[in-house]
């Protein structure tokens, strides 16, 4: 079990990372959602029920988040907001094993309000301060695919702050000659 744990671990990270890479917020979504399934098989597997069970909350954060520009939805963004974070860290507590449990709920926290922005430089900064969090948790659980996730993607959100945020790709001469 712990290998298939293993697997989908390693899986869900490629998802997870091919995500981040993307410039399209909906394509950030979509693939961190197919990332959360496999991460919840992986913490069942590995038997971090904790883990599972907040990422299966953060999915459903995730689906609002995604979905939060509908008219039903957008007129209640604050309170969904506010419920989303309150059900996180409840479940987090109910949830609690250790010390461990608590860098858990502030790195799910921080994922899925990172996923209610607008702006895909925000969305991928606050992701930044997540992976610690994650990282840390994942380790002393077990679940070492997703440990090594965080570490690449980490990486991942460093590279794609440099060249989307802090490096936008530049017209060349050739495109501006095109215009005229």
């Amino acid at each position: 079990m712990e290998k298939l744990g293993l697997i989908a671990g390693f899986v869900a990270v490629a998802l997870f990372l091919l995500g981040y890479l993307q410039k399209d917020r909906a394509k950030i979504i979509a693939l961190n959602l197919a990332s959360r399934a496999l991460c919840i098989v992986q913490y069942v597997l590995v038997g971090a029920l904790a883990g599972a069970v907040l990422d299966i909350a953060g999915a459903i954060s995730t689906f609002f988040a995604q979905n939060i520009e509908r008219p039903a939805y957008k007129k209640h963004k604050p309170l969904i907001f506010i419920i989303n974070n309150i059900v996180l860290i409840g479940i987090g507590i109910l949830m609690y094993k250790n010390i461990f449990s608590i860098f858990l709920i502030l790195g799910v926290t921080l994922q899925t309000d990172a996923l209610w922005l607008k702006n895909e430089k925000h969305v991928r900064l606050i992701s930044l301060l997540c992976c610690p969090f994650c990282f840390t948790y994942n380790l002393t659980s077990g679940a070492i695919g997703s440990a090594i996730g965080d570490t690449l993607a980490f990486g991942s959100l460093i590279y794609s702050t440099v060249r989307y945020d802090l490096h936008p790709t530049k017209k060349t001469r050739t495109d501006k000659e095109q215009k005229n």
